[in-house]
């Protein structure tokens, strides 16, 4: 049986396809940038369309019959054998055909005629990218099948959402104002919210880097619990559930980033998790009568107000709205399910959450949608792609961002922050005060070329203590950079207002240096530095 595509590919509707690109200007202009020669099997249909590239490299108007005609006769005087002699006379009737007054009727420039052409250059298209992924499947070892898949499914995409007909719209349409509004949502953090104005908007990327073992999965595993509670909160109001997602290719869901989650949003110290071993969540304090030694800290003012819940009603609470708002994608090669994963870019993180979507669709019959996307991190998923090709290291970071955007913050109406790691110069840099910037990403210069916004954090001190810089801000002003404080007890960053910058570059209490009558400095110096 016939696909759909194989069938808008009769020689009938080829043949008409052609004429339309002689004539109907819309349709060139539209098509042109995708199709090319070696789409076309007939070599009079690719003698044809050379002509008609070669004469609209000059003119901006479609030619006439005679000079489509004194072009095809040049190319043919210059290389006789261009085509077969067999099908000089196929293109003697192609062109008589397309000419004719009675081929396109009164209005070659119909949008009708366009519509056609759109839809037989998309089968075109996917024939073409059938055919690409069984070359490759032959030419390559079996064990790429899934990436190459992966990369014949994104074009696949594209071809769908590149090829449209042009409509006409105003730059201002009637319900502009109300229709794609700018609103911006808390991130939850409000250091990150000092930088962007009150937050984040839908369809925007950020970045975040850091040296390693700093703070970068900490601030992803916070930002992904926060969204969810953000979800949970609005539930209710706009009838719909809203997931945050984590795509990790470092460290494994189990039990690394479930223990993450669970210290930051139900505030559980690491300790207590990570001695549960063989009874699980049953070795946890429940009691809240008795709270543990660090509880009392923590919680104080719960206890005070008679509000303190122990250890393991707080998981439970915790992981039942973690459950429901929050989803993680395990690329690292740890989760069972899917071993090989991590191998495809972008294009695999976007079919995993379709397929998530699609699936809890199904089994719920609710309406979900995303939130946020947090990938952990650039650098491993691209060092992982299999997709790629052979594609420089600066490039493919640079690509992989832009693709981000477009395949997962535009894709899914969302925001999206990517991780990343600074050079290894940057992260011998040991003075937590030092200016950083995203120019310092590793393996791309241009990593923040295209974010919306990017920050930068340092190296910490002794007492876990560094600085957050904004070295990329598309719609908030610049501002100096704040003082940060790593918790790792709790999986959390804290920005304390008590500490500031002496003239010696150190991170110290204000209320100290008062004491001491010694100032503090602009913290704008460490920024420009």
């Amino acid at each position: 049986m016939e696909s759909n595509s194989q069938q808008l590919l009769s020689a009938g509707r080829l043949r008409l396809f052609v004429a339309i690109l002689l004539r109907n200007a819309a349709a060139f202009s539209s098509l042109s940038p995708r199709i090319t020669v070696a789409h076309f099997d007939s070599g009079h249909y690719q003698l044809v369309y050379r002509a008609l590239l070669n004469i609209s490299a000059e003119s901006l108007e479609l030619p006439l019959f005679a000079e489509l005609e004194a072009e095809i006769q040049s190319m043919l005087d210059e290389d006789p054998e261009i085509i077969p002699e067999s099908e000089i006379m196929a293109l003697q009737d192609f062109l008589a055909y397309a000419y004719d007054p009675d081929t396109l009727g009164e209005d070659p420039n119909s949008s009708r005629l366009e519509n056609f052409a759109v839809n037989v250059a998309k089968a075109l298209l996917q024939e073409k990218n059938r055919e690409d992924l069984l070359l490759s499947v032959r030419a390559e070892d079996l064990s790429l099948f899934p990436a190459l898949l992966q990369k014949a499914t994104l074009e696949a995409e594209s071809i769908e959402n590149s090829l449209q007909v042009q409509s006409i719209k105003p730059t201002f349409e009637e319900d502009w104002d109300t229709k794609t509004p700018l609103v911006i949502t808390t991130t939850g953090l409000s250091f990150f919210d000092k930088f962007m104005r009150g937050g984040t908007s839908r369809g925007e990327g950020y970045g975040l880097m850091a040296p390693f073992g700093t703070c970068k999965t900490t601030l992803g595993v916070m930002l992904w619990a926060c969204s969810a509670r953000r979800c949970y909160a609005v539930k209710q109001s706009i009838g719909k559930i809203g997931i945050s997602v984590l795509v990790t290719y470092e460290d494994a869901r189990s039990p690394d980033i479930q223990h993450r989650l669970l210290m930051y949003a139900a505030r559980i110290s690491r300790n207590s998790l990570e001695v549960m071993g063989l009874e699980g969540m049953g070795a946890l304090g429940a009691d809240p009568d008795n709270p543990l030694p660090y509880e009392k800290k923590e919680f104080s003012s719960e206890i005070d107000a008679g509000m303190f819940k122990c250890e393991r009603t707080r998981a439970s609470d915790a992981i039942n709205r973690l459950n429901e708002h929050t989803l993680c994608l395990d690329f690292s090669g740890s989760d069972p399910d899917y071993p090989n994963a991590g191998h495809g870019g972008p294009a695999e993180i976007t079919s995993r959450i379709k397929s998530y979507l699609s699936s809890i669709k199904a089994a719920t019959g609710l309406d979900y949608y995303v939130d946020n996307v947090i990938v952990d991190y650039v650098g491993l998923m691209v060092e992982r792609d299999l997709t790629l090709g052979d594609v420089e290291d600066h490039k493919a970071v640079q690509q992989a961002v832009n693709r981000l955007i477009h395949g997962v913050s535009k894709q899914f109406g969302c925001h999206t922050w990517m991780l990343h790691q600074l050079s290894g110069q940057a992260n011998s840099i040991t003075k937590a005060t030092k200016s950083m910037h995203h120019s310092d990403a590793k393996g791309s210069k241009s990593f923040a070329e295209n974010l919306h916004f990017c920050f930068v954090v340092g190296n910490l001190n002794s007492e876990m203590m560094g600085m957050i810089h904004c070295t990329k801000h598309r719609r908030a002003p610049k501002m100096s950079p704040t003082v940060i404080q790593v918790e790792g007890d709790f999986n959390r960053v804290i920005s304390p207002t008590n500490y500031v910058v002496d003239e010696k570059g150190n991170i110290v209490d204000s209320a100290i240096m008062a004491s001491a009558g010694v100032s503090s400095v602009n913290l704008n110096d460490f920024e420009n530095e």
